[in-house]
């Protein structure tokens, strides 16, 4: 009898038990929290799942909400914004603003922010565009692609969604809310 173990997918399904035990451990006040944290580990197995699963966050948004979206090229991070978007009540087409760095789009209560900071190289580029104000704005929504570039301009209040590509259609997608 031969078994053959993907332990790559042990490792990640592993991986993913941990956070969740962690996550219902600290919520019930066994392990300390110095922020007030909530997460999700979701696997999509589609492009398609992955936009429904944005569609109803976006259900849940409100002038003033950040997400700082974390993921390698090919993650998902786009495929998400546009669930996003679409949630949001936005019927344009919504591509990355990679080049733009920055897309506006009118909401019947505010704005969302769609930006990408992918070609981004210094502080002086966020302050050019105005993201700090943006930010501080209550009456947008901001969807920031490659957040580790923000630095200092991080919220603390903000939504974290890191993307993991798994394969060509799975996505592992980790969502924490800080209050």
């Amino acid at each position: 009898m031969i078994i053959i173990l993907d332990l790559k997918l042990l490792k990640q399904e592993f991986i993913i038990k941990i956070r969740r035990i962690a996550y219902y451990l600290s919520r019930e006040g066994f392990l300390p929290q110095k922020i007030s944290m909530h997460e999700e580990v979701i696997i999509t197995n589609s492009k398609e799942e992955t936009a429904v699963l944005a569609e109803k966050l976006a259900k849940d948004l409100k002038g003033g909400d950040f997400l700082a979206f974390y993921g390698d090229l090919g993650a998902g991070k786009t495929t998400f914004i546009q669930g996003l978007a679409k949630g949001l009540g936005i019927e344009k087409r919504i591509i990355s603003p990679t080049f733009i760095i920055m897309r506006h789009y009118k909401l019947p209560k505010g704005n969302f922010y769609h930006v990408d900071l992918y070609r981004t190289q210094s502080r002086h580029d966020l302050l050019g565009i105005g993201l700090d104000q943006i930010i501080q704005d209550e009456n947008n929504i901001v969807a920031l692609e490659w957040s580790e570039k923000i630095g200092d301009l991080m919220p603390k209040k903000r939504i974290e969604i890191r993307l993991k590509y798994l394969d060509d259609n799975q996505r592992e997608i980790n969502i924490r809310k800080y209050e």
